[in-house]
């Protein structure tokens, strides 16, 4: 009986370091599927077809946040979340970009030489222009129905510059483009798709209005205004 002590010492070892990892494999999965995270080495997926409702505007939706609005100068420069560890740790980028948001809906984080717009977790965002001309990032937080494209032209009509609140921060472009993805994908290869976003080089002013349609209807806009020197 004595002989088979160590035996069982070891058996109990290993089965807790089993148990142990298994713990951290629960936690890594816990976090991507509560919003920070994502699955990993997914294939890239074909874009879906517009549907009724949803023609007007590019939407971007995920399995959780935050979503990103990169300018493309600096896509080679951000790191997807491609492992555990990149999703936990709070200095990757995909960690930083979950810090930048837990207490706003929107921020300005540092990548590379320039700065990129991260949204906490919106169940939904698209991409649109003012009644100016200018670049609209959308946060769709509630909606009553799936004409999605009806309710944004009823928060842009609600939100007029004039109305806006200048949020005190000022994106940089040195080059042309935009690109609106999970802040977990990495340009040129994502599992959830990215949107081009045509704007001119420039520094941009972010304006945000609040839009409250009865109580199934919200949506936060942010404007991107030219910046007059």
């Amino acid at each position: 009986m004595l002989n088979l002590i160590p035996a069982i010492l070891a058996g109990e070892y290993v089965l807790g370091a089993m148990r142990r990892l298994l713990a951290i494999s629960c936690l890594g999965a816990t976090v991507m599927l509560a919003g920070c995270g994502q699955q990993t080495d997914i294939a890239p997926q074909p874009s879906s077809p517009k549907v009724a409702g949803m023609s007007e505007f590019d939407y971007l939706a995920c399995d959780g946040g935050p979503h990103l609005v990169l300018p493309k100068e600096l896509s080679q420069q951000w790191k997807d979340a491609s492992s555990y560890f990149a999703v936990l740790s709070p200095s990757s980028d995909y960690g930083r970009a979950c810090a930048a948001t837990a207490t706003q809906k929107m921020a300005l984080i540092p990548v590379g030489s320039g700065q990129a717009m991260v949204l906490a977790n919106p169940p939904l965002s698209a991409w649109g222009h003012s009644p100016e001309g200018w670049v609209d990032i959308y946060y769709l937080e509630a909606w009553a129905d799936t004409n999605t494209d009806v309710l944004l032209k009823r928060a842009i009509a609600a939100t007029p510059t004039s109305v806006m609140t200048d949020t005190g921060k000022v994106m940089t472009l040195n080059e042309s483009g935009l690109i609106l993805l999970f802040a977990g994908d990495k340009p040129g290869h994502t599992a959830f798709g990215e949107l081009p976003i045509p704007i001119e080089p420039g520094n941009y002013r972010i304006l945000e209005g609040h839009y409250i349609g009865g109580t199934n209807e919200e949506i936060y806009v942010y404007r991107l205004q030219p910046k007059r020197t």
